[in-house]
């Protein structure tokens, strides 16, 4: 069964509401995507969302974003989503991002 979890405006209720994402998938064996825009200062934000999830069990995350100026995804990085059992997408304010 594959769920989707639709979250918006979050980010004072992060960590509880995380708990039910990395439960659905896989707790400590999980293997989360977590897909961002890129551009400068992006891996600034990667602590945001490893350490809760960390906290939950969930140890393998592997940030995606996509490369230079471009939107799209490497050929790499479309497996590695394929291989996953959780993919988030990051959200906040994209434009101060890219």
């Amino acid at each position: 069964m594959r769920r989707v979890f639709l979250y918006g405006d979050i980010v004072d209720n992060f960590e509880s509401v995380s708990a039910h994402f990395i439960e659905a998938a896989g707790g400590s064996s999980a293997k989360i995507a977590l897909l961002l825009m890129g551009g400068p200062g992006w891996k600034g934000y990667l602590p945001r969302y490893r350490d809760p999830w960390a906290q939950l069990g969930a140890v393998e995350v592997i940030p995606i974003a996509p490369l230079g100026n471009s939107t799209e995804l490497s050929s790499e990085a479309l497996a590695c989503l394929r291989s996953c059992t959780g993919i988030f997408i990051g959200g906040g304010d994209t434009p101060q991002i890219s």
